[in-house]
């Protein structure tokens, strides 16, 4: 268990370090009202509309927990010319991330409604696009990569299947981050991840894990010999499987592992828990904290963002506080 002041001490080694978020950026939309009557229309409830609020979402989840941690994290994705793409850039200016975010006129933003009454979610819609971007817009998104490269100390892919990760751009920035010798972590939804292929660690859950080895003809493997036979496929340095309420699991190519415990929490929402684990690692890799060490950060995020689902929210601040109660506890 990681102590309060071992996590100031570790968050004064991330301050200097640089953060480059890439993937497909998202906006969660929550209409709230209230219910009183049924439509005529059809046999749905009808929600009067009485407040409406959103947040980041999608690779801005893991960008804004890093930035919790890290002196500068810059995020590049693409947004639409549209209200929602231009609140999620403001969102992103108020929670200090700098700003590598591209727009297309051709496309939505990604935005999640749900609309919920009397405390219950009664629907989610979504507006989206995963068409691959593509043309000049690729090489836009690639070429602003590269230059930010230049400076950054890890790189962050994540890949919600949107579109903006397409295999060329993967691969090119997966080989840019190797070329200057800085960590690359991918999280990643597809069951085939061969375009992040050299990337040094992968982040999947459980069941996208499985998902992984069936594709690769390796489901009939217990874990640790499904893990070694996805990393030495996809050419990684190691996978960190999280398993939900049983923590997480750090496997290297030599087949060596390192498990940590989940933190009690009382929601049974672990909405972005996944991203904020990616966004700790990626804050502590940037500053070389020992693996063990970066895995105790990873779950304090994770518990701290669950614990906070009304904004996926984390400070250095809440972080501290977290750990000083669980210490506590110990």
């Amino acid at each position: 268990m990681i102590g309060p002041a071992e996590l100031r001490r570790i968050a004064v080694r991330t301050a200097e370090s640089s953060v480059v978020v890439v993937g497909d950026v998202m906006l969660d939309e929550f209409v709230w009202g209230s219910v009183s009557r049924i439509s005529p229309d059809a046999p749905v409830p009808v929600v009067l509309k009485e407040h409406r609020s959103c947040r980041l979402s999608g690779a801005l989840i893991a960008a804004r927990v890093a930035r919790a941690l890290s002196g500068r994290v810059t995020a590049v994705g693409v947004v639409g010319d549209d209200g929602p793409g231009g609140r999620l850039l403001r969102l992103t200016a108020e929670a200090g991330i700098d700003d590598g975010i591209l727009v297309d006129p051709a496309r939505p933003t990604t935005v999640k409604t749900r609309v919920y009454a009397q405390g219950q979610q009664l629907l989610r819609m979504d507006d989206e696009s995963t068409e691959p971007v593509g043309g000049v817009l690729a090489h836009s998104l690639t070429d602003a990569v590269l230059e930010l490269l230049e400076e950054a100390d890890v790189l962050v892919l994540s890949d919600y299947r949107k579109g903006v990760l397409t295999a060329d751009v993967a691969k090119r920035l997966i080989n840019a981050g190797r070329a200057h010798g800085i960590p690359v972590v991918v999280d990643t939804k597809r069951a085939d991840a061969e375009r992040f292929r050299g990337a040094t660690i992968m982040t999947p859950n459980a069941l996208e894990m499985a998902a992984m080895a069936d594709s690769l003809w390796a489901g009939h493997l217990d874990f640790a010999d499904r893990a070694t036979h996805i990393i030495g496929h996809y050419d990684l340095s190691a996978l960190l499987v999280t398993q939900d309420r049983d923590g997480m699991t750090l496997v290297s190519r030599d087949g060596a592992s390192l498990s940590v415990s989940a933190l009690p929490v009382d929601s049974p929402n672990a909405a972005g828990a996944g991203d904020a684990v990616v966004g700790a690692l990626a804050a502590c890799l940037a500053a070389e904290v020992p693996l063990g060490t970066a895995l105790d950060v990873a779950r304090l995020a994770a518990c701290c963002l669950i614990r906070q689902q009304g904004t996926l929210a984390v400070s250095l601040e809440a972080l501290t506080d977290l750990a000083a109660a669980e210490t506590e506890l110990v």
